[in-house]
């Protein structure tokens, strides 16, 4: 793998990212060894993330702002509307609108954040890897364009208005890269871009309410601190290296769900 490759870099950071998430996760749930602590004289006591108050014969949750942890972490999928308009398709004189309209399979992004809660919110880093294709409408032009678009950046959450956060702003930015291929018949064309900035804002609403039961076994099955359904929206600069085209967009929407951790 060639790191001078801006693609591979970002791919490098996202392996190092997922190591880090996951010795995260590893560091909040690891118990201490029992005979260390038996020789110092301590017991562990399991952190209690539910009252154990019974109402109707069911335990409640704490408010989300006081159930989390020091760490946590997100992962969501989302669906995106971006679109590269302007860019100048490589088999056809006309311009990209002209060329694809309308896009045929949009941009369906995963992404993972880690981050730090504290009082006034929560700040982390994210990573996002979405793959876009569009199919042209051209009558004498039938070429496919896939771009697979890799991003890291940080993100501030404002999830601490309320005890239960039913709307939480956040604003991320950060930098993208993306590999492009455009293919007709046998001939193809394509590459990969220089990193280039892009700026995020977004509202997540927080659905532990709408069914407080199946958000407490979440919790206890699966350590699910809550889930969250999210719109967006997203500015993706242009590269200033020149022999990158512009992938960049005016505007881009997103929603999704995103689970935490």
């Amino acid at each position: 793998m060639h790191l001078r490759n801006p693609l591979h870099r970002i791919t490098l950071v996202l392996v190092l990212y997922i190591g880090i998430f996951h010795g995260v996760l590893n560091a909040e749930v690891e118990e201490p060894d029992p005979e260390t602590l038996a020789k110092k004289g301590m017991v562990f006591v399991e952190p209690k993330d539910f009252i154990s108050e019974i109402r109707e014969g069911q335990s409640s949750l704490l408010p989300y702002r006081d159930r989390r942890h020091t760490w946590g972490a997100l992962i969501g999928v989302n669906y995106n509307s971006y679109a590269p308009t302007n860019y100048t398709p490589n088999f056809s004189p006309a311009d990209y609108k002209s060329t694809y309209g309308t896009t045929s399979s949009p941009m369906i992004e995963g992404v993972i954040t880690v981050k730090r809660n504290f009082a006034g919110g929560s700040f982390g880093g994210e990573i996002g890897v979405g793959q876009f294709t569009n199919i042209s409408n051209h009558k004498f032009v039938e070429s496919t364009l896939s771009i697979t678009l890799l991003r890291v950046g940080v993100v501030y959450i404002l999830d601490t208005l309320r005890p239960n956060p039913y709307l939480a702003p956040y604003f991320s930015g950060g930098l993208y890269a993306l590999s492009f291929n455009e293919k007709l018949g046998g001939n193809k064309f394509g590459g990969t871009t220089a990193p280039a900035a892009y700026a995020t804002g977004g509202i997540a609403f927080l659905l532990d309410w709408i069914d407080p039961k199946a958000a407490r076994i979440g919790f206890e099955q699966s350590n699910v601190k809550a889930t969250f359904l999210y719109v967006e929206g997203r500015k993706y600069f242009v590269s200033n290296a020149s022999k990158d085209r512009d992938f960049g967009s005016p505007f881009a929407w997103a929603a999704g769900v995103r689970v935490e951790f």
